[in-house]
């Protein structure tokens, strides 16, 4: 499966908003699993809504 650089940047975006750091396999595994239940499009709106969450919560980082 094939994923553009943009669903590659926001899997990175989520991982780091958790801490983590995913190597290229990591993130196609869970682009993959991902884009099996939803649309790319889909993936980056909740990743923005994830993202204005986070940024609620912790106000300092």
């Amino acid at each position: 499966m094939k994923f553009n650089e943009k669903e590659i940047d926001a899997c990175r975006k989520m991982a780091g908003l958790f801490g983590y750091s995913f190597d290229e396999q990591a993130i196609e595994t869970m682009l993959m699993l991902l884009k099996n239940h939803m649309e790319a499009d889909d993936l980056i709106d909740i990743l923005k809504n994830v993202k204005k969450e986070y940024d609620k919560r912790n106000p300092n980082n």
